[in-house]
């Protein structure tokens, strides 16, 4: 298992304006999971990004699987924060 804690300081002068919604992604026969996790607490952004795969040797068949597994969870570490000036 991969977990990653990241906390951002937001500059003085502005806000989120928008920020990803929590996401968990699993596999169809479920040995693969991932979450990203967002919080805002005062000041700071809280990032929880948490990947587990529980198998090492996927069959050749399973190739489809784990390239959409793969895909789902980078285009949801490349979402966007928008910050605002307030």
């Amino acid at each position: 298992m991969e977990k990653y804690n990241f906390s951002i300081q937001i500059p003085e002068g502005y806000a989120v304006e928008s920020i990803s919604k929590p996401v968990k992604i699993t596999s169809e026969d479920k040995q693969m999971s991932f979450i990203l996790n967002f919080s805002i607490t005062e000041n700071k952004i809280q990032i929880v990004s948490q990947k587990e795969i529980n198998n090492s040797i996927f069959a050749t068949e399973d190739y489809g699987m784990v390239k959409e597994f793969f895909q789902k969870m980078i285009l949801s570490q490349n979402e966007k924060i928008i910050l605002k000036k307030i």
